[in-house]
């Protein structure tokens, strides 16, 4: 109960640093390394928009999800919205959109109402907390939530308590594998304003999932693929023709737990509540 109660402070902080006006086109807070840190990530963000990587992910991601009609499902950490929430909200027959921010949970109600979507719920609330009573839900769609969590634990019992027997979470999420990211990272942190609430998967991570779901899919992001960024500066056209054959097999080859997982940047799950 002791970390629940960290964790709960810890995200009134992060909810402040998410948390904008509607109506105003104003960045997230932080500090210089941050906005170095955002910079940098732009540079790969801008080569994963050319060889399409987001769209192959998220198309992954509704294969997954599969037939939604009937389905109870928690859009959890949405913010604005993801690239599913509209695909969660109109194709389900519950579909709850949960994020600290209300202001970021109103833009997201104004997109699903412009999709002639009327049925979707909000909730302005931390899952940690006691006053959120939901639960039985067939789906949690998690993009880039789960490692925002100190400790995961407690974490992975609130989530495994929030499903149905045998329901899924779908996550997405940084990983702590790859050395040059490691340094990288441990050079910026000390500077880091959402430290508190940034902890990449690691070895323990991946050993607390596998200890609570079954892994029953998985597809890496920018494994191989990654190796393509040092020539997408010099010769884009060619980094993104190379870099094809490694998109497939970071996205559909990969097994868990392998030397080639622990080599991407970034992993999804398809997780089953065992």
């Amino acid at each position: 109960m002791q970390n629940i109660q960290k964790m709960l402070e810890t995200n009134k902080t992060q909810k402040q640093y998410y948390e904008f006006e509607a109506d105003a086109n104003c960045d997230y807070g932080g500090n210089a390394a941050t906005s170095l840190w955002n910079k940098l990530r732009e540079y790969q963000y801008k080569m994963t928009d050319d060889i399409q990587l987001n769209e192959l992910l998220f198309e992954k991601h509704k294969l997954w999800l599969g037939d939604l009609s009937g389905k109870k499902v928690l859009d959890l950490g949405c913010h604005k919205g993801n690239e599913l929430s509209v695909h969660l909200s109109k194709n389900s027959s519950y579909y709850l959109a949960c994020d600290l921010s209300e202001s970021a949970l109103k833009v997201l109600e104004n997109k699903l109402l412009a999709e002639n979507i009327q049925n979707a719920n909000f909730a302005a609330i931390d899952i940690l907390s006691e006053d959120f009573k939901e639960s039985n839900f067939d789906v949690i769609y998690a993009k880039s939530v789960f490692h925002h969590f100190e400790y995961f634990e407690d974490f992975l019992v609130k989530i495994k308590s929030l499903l149905k027997p045998n329901g899924i979470a779908i996550t997405f999420d940084p990983m702590d594998f790859y050395l040059p990211l490691r340094i990288t990272r441990a050079i910026y942190r000390p500077f880091q304003f959402d430290k508190s609430w940034e902890f990449p998967f690691n070895a323990k991570s991946i050993e607390l999932i596998n200890k609570y779901f079954e892994v029953e899919d998985l597809a890496g992001m920018m494994g191989k693929t990654k190796y393509a960024l040092p020539v997408y500066l010099l010769s884009p056209n060619y980094a993104i023709a190379k870099s094809k054959q490694w998109v497939d097999q970071d996205l559909n080859k990969i097994k868990f737990n392998s030397k080639a997982m622990k080599s991407c940047m970034r992993i999804s799950f398809k997780l089953v509540n065992k």
